[in-house]
């Protein structure tokens, strides 16, 4: 199903942005202190 297999890619990219966003906020946050 079409449809079905975007629905997941879309939510595994956003878990990866997700990710990637946590990931960036801990590196600003361990160089502001």
């Amino acid at each position: 199903d079409l449809l079905n297999q975007s629905l997941e890619e879309e939510s595994r990219t956003d878990e990866l942005l997700s990710q990637l966003a946590e990931s960036s906020v801990n590196q600003q946050a361990m160089a502001a202190e």
